[in-house]
């Protein structure tokens, strides 16, 4: 069977012109072409970052981790840091609102602005349970790094714990 006979028996079997049958086999090589180049890149980067942004409570975790490990990489003797936290909780958000008392009743309504948006009371985030860092230097100033990172979170110093990297050979 030929392209013509196949194209002419699409068109006398579905009812559809020439032109018709041009434009859907337009619309369908778009179609391709879009998920195509929609699909290229990195997919593993784009899912990471999207799921980050979208995720208020994982964005604070990441942005704490990474700034407990910059902060803990200045302190003389360390070297590179990585650091690791546990958290207990999840991030809860509490608007303002509006309570209005009946005789019987108490009616609350969040508060709303011009765009629809709720006006934002409170964010409680999730409690820093445990910190696991491994560094360079870990021996020698593992007292100075329990100290600081205790006192940044405010949490005990024995739920701090700092060791060694290991030694590449």
């Amino acid at each position: 069977m030929t392209l013509k006979t196949l194209r002419d028996s699409i068109i006398q079997r579905a009812g559809l012109s020439k032109r018709q049958l041009l434009y859907i086999g337009v619309a369908l090589l778009s179609a391709l072409l879009l998920f195509i180049i929609g699909s290229s890149g990195s997919e593993k980067e784009d899912i990471e970052s999207k799921d980050i942004m979208s995720d208020p409570a994982a964005e604070y975790t990441k942005r704490l981790s990474d700034e407990l490990e910059y902060i803990v990489s200045k302190i003389d003797g360390v070297g590179n840091a990585d650091v690791m936290l546990t958290f207990r909780g999840s991030m809860v958000s509490e608007f303002q609102t509006d309570v209005s008392k009946e005789e019987l009743s108490k009616t609350e309504k969040t508060v709303i602005i011009g765009n629809k948006e709720a006006i934002l009371k409170e964010t409680v985030y999730p409690e820093v349970t445990g910190v696991l860092i491994v560094c360079d230097g870990g021996g020698s100033v593992k007292e100075r790094v329990i100290n600081a990172v205790s006192t940044v979170l405010n949490i005990s110093s024995s739920k701090v714990y700092v060791t060694n990297r290991i030694k590449e050979r």
